[in-house]
């Protein structure tokens, strides 16, 4: 089956000895056709550098003695990509390069063996990368005047500094409408990280040091931040206020407050609760956050909830300065404040702001009440229109 890809124009193609059948989420999955990892990977890196030409610059760059280098300011004339491709003579070959009439070739490796003398036949085509995981990276024949050794872990470091320069974030670049290249790239990270091919940070005894010392200050402050704040929502008549604060340090929710909505007001009508929250990595921040605002579990008993989650009643909130975060269990509305915006200070000049943020929110979510009685006025002379 021959691919073209519609970025190099009528002459450039991706050569492959069996075809995508259908079309799949990510280029991980469309090589997965083959049963061999070091074939799938090699169908995965393919699939890229032909989408993404600003790696597969980068990887010519690493070339030995500067064996490819184009103008300044020139683009890839023409690059075709061939994948386990037969050379007489040679052998068969991961990938066979042709970048405007010259040759490159790349042979991937996971645990597989090298033949023998097989990278010194490579070599007779010209120049080549040897791209292994790093624990066999000592392993593979040198001979720097002929291919230069790479390990996953650099074909990661690079992609990734790709999207530094170009002021792009990860996140960004997998999302349905970031560039194919850029996708792309994201596919061949996320699949050499998942699958164990890159060697992740060292652990350094400074680290575990540092570890300790911040579940031993969490572990102690939160509970802490968490008293203070509901001595003080008491303070300011709030109705019986409750807290949980989990002795340790998770992933998710580290602690919570929450007292319970005005009666007859309209978080008392979609059965709601007004709350504040101090998480590690939230649904509603990336990284360590505090959130104040309400909450409330979707109950099928609770008829005004519909409108709670009506497109008018969300403009409403977010106009007041309130995120809408839509949960499994329910839905919140909120203000959230990352950590860093968290005074330093005494844990009870951080609980006296966090304090102030959480019945700040609760006046703002009760002076909507006036709109929320008339949006439900509204709703409900419809009904009786329609009925």
């Amino acid at each position: 089956m021959v691919v073209r890809d519609p970025m190099l124009g009528p002459r450039g193609l991706l050569r492959s000895r069996r075809g995508v059948s259908r079309a799949e989420p990510n280029l991980a999955l469309a090589a997965r056709r083959r049963s061999k990892q070091e074939d799938v990977l090699t169908e995965v890196l393919a699939g890229v550098i032909v989408l993404d030409r600003d790696l597969l610059e980068k990887l010519l760059e690493r070339l030995p003695h500067g064996a490819w280098a184009r103008s300044s300011g020139s683009a890839i004339p023409m690059v075709r990509v061939s994948t386990q491709a037969y050379v007489g003579g040679i052998g068969t070959l991961d990938l066979l390069l042709n970048v405007d009439g010259v040759s490159y070739w790349i042979e991937n490796k996971i645990d597989a063996a090298f033949q023998h003398d097989q990278l010194e036949r490579y070599a007779k085509l010209g120049p080549g990368l040897v791209i292994v995981p790093d624990r066999r990276a000592a392993d593979v024949p040198s001979d720097p005047d002929r291919w230069t050794v790479m390990t996953w872990t650099d074909v990661v470091l690079t992609a990734r500094a790709l999207f530094v320069n170009e002021g792009i974030e990860f996140a960004d670049a997998s999302g349905p409408d970031a560039l194919a290249r850029h996708r792309a790239r994201c596919d061949l990270i996320g699949y050499l990280e998942e699958n164990y091919l890159t060697a992740p940070p060292r652990i350094e005894t400074n680290d575990l040091v540092e570890l300790a010392r911040l579940n031993s200050v969490l572990g102690e402050a939160i509970p802490y931040v968490l008293s203070e704040i509901k001595s003080r929502a008491e303070a300011a008549g709030l109705l019986q206020p409750g807290i949980k604060a989990p002795p340790a340090w998770g992933d998710y929710s580290a602690g919570y407050v929450w007292c319970d909505a005005d009666p007859g007001g309209w978080v008392e009508d979609v059965g709601g609760w007004y709350d504040v929250t101090i998480a590690g990595q939230p649904d509603f921040a990336e990284g360590p956050a505090v959130a104040v605002g309400m909450a409330l579990h979707t109950t099928p008993d609770k008829q005004l909830q519909g409108l709670f989650y009506d497109e008018r009643w969300k403009s409403n909130l977010g106009e007041s300065g309130f995120q809408f975060v839509p949960l499994d269990w329910g839905a919140r509305a909120i203000r959230a404040h990352q950590w860093g915006e968290v005074p330093s200070g005494s844990l009870a000049h951080q609980a006296g702001f966090i304090a102030d943020a959480f019945i700040g929110s609760i006046e703002s979510l009760r002076q909507l009440q006036p709109l929320w009685t008339s949006l439900a006025l509204q709703d409900s002379s419809d009904d009786e229109l329609h009925g």
